[in-house]
């Protein structure tokens, strides 16, 4: 039987998380191997990514939406729950999980905060065109049921599905908890099929890639 066509979108997550990675992205586009970049609205080197968005209209803009890592847009006051480290997010999702599923953390603080993130980037005057996150805590039990609410609210109609090519997560581990690949149907959102580079965040090589394709 023939074997079905597959679509490979390669998308840059941190954009705007530091000056290296901003050039990163850029250089990954020009030369054409990068079609997508994730903005994070609450990072340090916000308005250089902007700019260099801007300067490469072609390039497809998402918003990383983040609850780990950095500082919240809003006051900490009003989201005590996410920010408890002196006004600071918890530095990874293996910090953000615990207090999560014991109910530790409010989900309408997620909301509150996530709203200014995307905000944030429609202000600038581009359009997002897909909600993913940083460190993919977006798919973690009931916090993918915010991320699909503020597609609706935003007119946003992607969001990253986290199943990856092996289905490793999905079977074991984290993956029959907190992966709810179910969202996007539910909400009536476009998704990817898989996502390749989970595991190897930070360490992604030329074969690993080879490799997870």
């Amino acid at each position: 039987p023939a074997v079905p066509l597959r679509r490979l979108v390669v998308v840059a997550d941190d954009f705007a998380l530091s000056a290296g990675i901003t050039r990163g992205v850029a250089a990954a586009y020009k030369e054409g191997i990068v079609t997508s970049a994730s903005l994070l609205a609450n990072a340090p080197r916000w308005e250089g990514a902007v700019s260099t968005a801007r300067r490469l209209p072609r390039l497809k803009v998402g918003v990383h939406l983040s609850l780990v890592g950095g500082e919240p847009i809003l006051d900490p006051v009003r989201v005590p729950s996410l920010a408890p480290q002196g006004g600071r997010f918890r530095e990874s999702w293996r910090d953000f999980l615990p207090p999560w599923l014991a109910g530790r953390i409010d989900r309408e603080e997620v909301r509150a905060e996530w709203r200014p993130q995307i905000g944030r980037v429609l202000a600038s005057g581009l359009q997002p065109v897909h909600l993913d996150s940083h460190q993919h805590v977006h798919h973690f039990q009931k916090v993918w049921q915010v991320t699909a609410d503020l597609t609706n609210r935003f007119g946003i109609k992607r969001m990253r599905c986290c199943k990856t090519i092996n289905d490793a997560l999905s079977k074991r581990g984290l993956g029959g908890m907190l992966l709810n690949n179910m969202a996007a149907a539910h909400f009536d959102l476009e998704k990817n099929f898989y996502t390749a580079g989970l595991r190897f965040t930070g360490n992604y090589s030329i074969e690993k890639i080879e490799k997870e394709l």
